[in-house]
């Protein structure tokens, strides 16, 4: 199963340009069966998911949010798995962690070392569950290597991901899963237990 985990839309994300059916549209040519709907600091409804998910059956939707930590909002958390808009409010890492792993929810640190500050929360006493490696907006050699270190000092996993903000950013960098999800939180169990491979395209 291939598996986009980090997805923005123009929707509800500005610095995205693509509408969310020009995203499933071309994620079904390209073979994608399941993708995350992660917008910058807001949540799609049951009622929206429902009207793109009945437009596009061929792909599994799920829900998900890209919180933004602190007031530099350098730190960024996907939750995956929820469209609760309990998480925009919280704006502390180990708030909205705490509560990820009381819903089920999988939590990644975003593009860590995109900017400087990024990865700060990792010296915190509540790491996330798994943090991105390679992305289109993470792919320098040097960012590579300290999310490797970080994820090898933290015993975290790593997970590709395509933060796609145009079709232009699409099978660059995902996960493939031989798991079946059956829900949203699925991801959870499948990143924890390590039953994913992370794939390129570049």
């Amino acid at each position: 199963m291939k598996v986009e985990l980090h997805c923005h839309t123009n929707r509800y994300s500005l610095c995205a340009s693509a509408t969310p059916a020009a995203l499933m549209e071309r994620m079904i040519q390209l073979g994608y069966e399941a993708v995350y709907i992660t917008e910058h600091d807001a949540v799609w409804l049951d009622s929206e998911l429902d009207q793109l998910r009945a437009g596009y059956p061929d792909i599994q939707i799920h829900p998900g949010v890209e919180v933004s930590i602190g007031e530099a909002s350098v730190q960024h958390l996907l939750v995956l798995g929820t469209n609760d808009p309990g998480y925009l409010s919280l704006r502390r890492a180990d708030r909205v962690i705490a509560k990820a792993a009381d819903d089920g929810c999988l939590t990644v640190l975003a593009h860590p070392f995109r900017w400087e500050g990024g990865a700060e929360l990792l010296d915190g006493d509540t790491p996330p569950d798994a943090i991105e490696h390679r992305t289109p907006n993470h792919a320098r050699p040097d960012q590579l290597r300290l999310a490797e270190e970080a994820a090898a000092r933290l015993g975290l996993p790593m997970v590709n991901a395509g933060d796609v903000h145009s079709a232009k950013m699409l099978e660059r960098s995902w996960i493939e899963t031989d798991r079946p999800i059956h829900n949203a939180r699925d991801i959870r169990r499948i990143v924890l237990n390590g039953r994913y491979v992370n794939r390129t395209g570049e």
